[in-house]
């Protein structure tokens, strides 16, 4: 069954125990974990050490709770080859991380900030090699490697989703798809966004959509400010029509996310399921 969950640290840093309890007494009952965001006392950032200890915590309390650690998040400069053996041996203890805490997915993004359209390819050589390096690790853990498609990434379009499916012959490979973050501010119309949507329609493709990230906002100026889910911009229409054609979809999961908006937004998101 697919999880309504969201990103845990949107509610704040907490005890093991304290954070399903948030995330569970805000309504969901699945969450993104990124560990020294959402569990207290780890200033080190992604260097941090999480204790076994403190996962198999957290793990216990989710189980109580039912609750589904439904991905852990590890977002580096995944297509960067500068930061090749960095960026393995961070994604290498975070999958022992997922396995502690009893989740199946371990996620990044392709790059941590904007790339130029020549950079995104450039490095996508790069990307689709190491997708498998590191597919192949998650899935000898028992694993699945999740990365998220953005616009100005190198990981950015249909044709390179194949390629990593291809390249690694669709074993521990997955994505999460964010309609939000592939689409230009000036795109942030309905009919753009369905063309982006039928664009990933594809049955090569939607097997392996595992997470589908959502937001939505409003532009002040040339700012995006998040509202509500339904109140913005984005058009959840074609949304519902990738949910439904992704039959191994493990969960919706909300960015942004504001505790005052948590009942509405649980409610929204259930909506997109029927």
């Amino acid at each position: 069954m697919t999880k309504i969950g969201l990103r845990a640290h949107d509610l704040g840093c907490h005890s093991p125990e304290g954070l399903v309890s948030t995330v569970w007494g805000a309504g969901f009952d699945g969450m993104q974990l990124v560990c020294h965001k959402a569990l207290e006392g780890h200033p080190e950032g992604y260097a941090s050490a999480i204790g076994e200890g403190e996962l198999k915590a957290l793990a216990a309390a989710a189980r109580a709770q039912q609750v589904e650690i439904s991905l852990l998040g590890c977002y580096r400069d995944f297509a960067n080859p500068a930061l090749h053996a960095e960026t393995r041996d961070c994604l290498t203890r975070h999958m022992g991380y997922a396995q502690a805490a009893g989740s199946r997915f371990i996620a990044t993004e392709t790059a941590l900030a904007p790339l130029a359209p020549a950079e995104c390819e450039a490095r996508q050589g790069f990307l689709v090699d190491f997708a498998r390096e590191m597919a192949a690790e998650a899935s000898r853990r028992g694993l699945t490697l999740l990365l998220e498609m953005v616009r100005n990434h190198p990981f950015n379009s249909p044709a390179l989703a194949r390629r990593v499916i291809d390249a690694t012959g669709g074993v521990g490979i997955g994505f999460i798809f964010d309609a939000a973050n592939l689409l230009y501010d000036g795109d942030l119309n309905p009919a753009r966004e369905a063309a982006l949507v039928e664009s990933y329609l594809d049955p090569a493709i939607t097997p392996f959509i595992r997470v589908i990230h959502l937001k939505d906002l409003i532009l002040r100026d040339t700012e995006r400010v998040m509202v509500p889910l339904g109140e913005g911009l984005i058009d959840f229409t074609p949304i519902r029509r990738l949910i439904a054609a992704c039959p191994h979809l493990v969960a919706l999961i909300r960015e942004w996310e504001r505790a005052e908006w948590a009942k509405q937004d649980c409610a929204f998101m259930r909506g997109l399921l029927r």
